[in-house]
């Protein structure tokens, strides 16, 4: 009779959230396994627009703002940095994106770059540096 009590209470507790659920989602990934989606988003983000597949642009820039915002949760001593970036660099890569101009995108792209790179030194990470992509991960864009 104890053990069917015992086993109602359990049933019908309130499931207590874990860390990772109370960080929110996506926060079982640490910092390093995002920025190692952010890089092939990165790359893909460059020759989306080079290749001038805006569409495909538009979608791996939502995923960097996505990622980011992953990243507040899960390390969230980078929210100020991380936070500054999406307020005052990121707004410039959307609206180069819809613009469809590459001259702009570039310049938006290469703003991005110099600020995540100050972001990295700002995190003691300033060995992490951000080429200009040579090529791209996703077999959408089809570079062969």
């Amino acid at each position: 009779m104890i053990a069917i009590i015992i086993a109602t209470i359990v049933a019908i507790a309130p499931i207590q959230p874990t860390q990772a659920d109370e960080r929110g989602k996506g926060a079982h990934l640490g910092a390093s396994e995002l920025m190692l989606q952010m890089g092939d988003r990165y790359k893909n983000l460059y020759w989306a627009a080079k290749l001038g597949q805006w569409d495909f642009a538009r979608y791996q820039s939502e995923e960097i703002e996505e990622l980011i915002e992953k990243l507040i949760q899960a390390e969230p001593k980078r929210e100020k940095s991380a936070r500054a970036f999406l307020e005052h660099v990121y707004p410039r890569l959307p609206d180069a994106i819809r613009s469809h101009d590459w001259e702009k995108f570039a310049s938006a792209f290469e703003h991005m770059r110099q600020q995540c790179e100050a972001c990295h030194r700002k995190n003691a990470r300033a060995y992490i540096k951000l080429p200009t992509p040579q090529s791209a991960t996703s077999p959408v864009l089809n570079l062969d």
